[in-house]
């Protein structure tokens, strides 16, 4: 599964000409875009949640990097959305937003694939 998240990672930064950012799967509460070390954590558990929900943590946290390496504020505003949007969209996932995060998951057919509970 690391392998699989890495390769999708290098593929998104291939395609934003970005630095090279590792990829964990770690047994963490949370997960986190560390920029000074470009690793990303993704906890274990988002494996429960199926395939999709795992390329949206990954999409999600790689999506800060692309703001701070193109200098766009790095919370969860407007620029940061539209980025994660793009991307969400290109392999099938529209999110349902509740404020930063998903409340929900969405196939391009409008079908749930994952709702939080």
């Amino acid at each position: 599964m690391k392998a699989e998240l890495q390769e999708l990672a290098n593929y998104m930064i291939a395609e934003e000409s970005l630095k090279p950012i590792d990829i964990q799967l770690k047994l963490v509460r949370c997960g986190r875009a560390r920029y000074k070390t470009r690793k990303i954590t993704i906890p274990t558990w988002a494996k429960d949640r199926g395939i999709e929900y795992l390329y949206y943590y990954l999409i999600h946290e790689v999506t800060h990097f692309i703001c701070i390496d193109r200098g766009i504020h790095c919370g969860h505003g407007r620029s940061f959305k539209e980025i994660e949007q793009k991307w969400l969209k290109e392999f099938g996932i529209i999110p349902i937003y509740a404020k930063a995060y998903p409340k929900g998951l969405q196939n391009l057919n409008g079908d749930t694939i994952w709702k939080r509970s």
